[in-house]
């Protein structure tokens, strides 16, 4: 009876370890299927290929200057670590522009960030180049 016990637990210990093989290599499977349906195949942060995961056009309202602000939020993967990328418009049209850009089959789209000091305060500059 003892002998029979001790085949049923390594038995049930094989099972568990194939099951978590299996289970990471289907999770694997699946990241790598995530990354290879990018919707936004030709859009490049400092010359490296981003992962878009996606898209957002927002604005907000500034009561202390009394006017709005509109953005463009980036989410995706930049070299294996996620990046937030923003780029400031000054209008409605400026948003309509880049959704267009984005949404149309450009041959590639660049994003630059810059970072330069006023004083001792950091500023950023955001820019957006097309290849037509």
């Amino acid at each position: 009876m003892e002998y029979k016990a001790k085949i049923k637990f390594i038995v049930m210990k094989k099972l568990i370890v194939l099951l978590f093989i299996v289970f990471g290599l289907v999770n694997l499977q699946a990241q790598n299927r995530k990354q290879t349906n990018a919707n936004y195949e030709n859009i490049f942060f400092k010359g490296s290929e981003v992962l878009v995961d996606r898209i957002v056009y927002s604005s907000q309202f500034d009561s202390a200057k009394s006017e709005a602000e509109y953005l463009i939020t980036i989410y995706g993967k930049v070299k294996g670590s996620n990046q937030e990328l923003c780029h400031y418009v000054k209008s409605t049209e400026g948003l309509e522009y880049y959704k267009e850009i984005f949404e149309t089959n450009y041959k590639r789209i660049d994003i630059y960030n810059t970072k330069y000091k006023i004083g001792s305060k950091p500023h950023y500059r955001t820019s957006i180049r097309v290849s037509y």
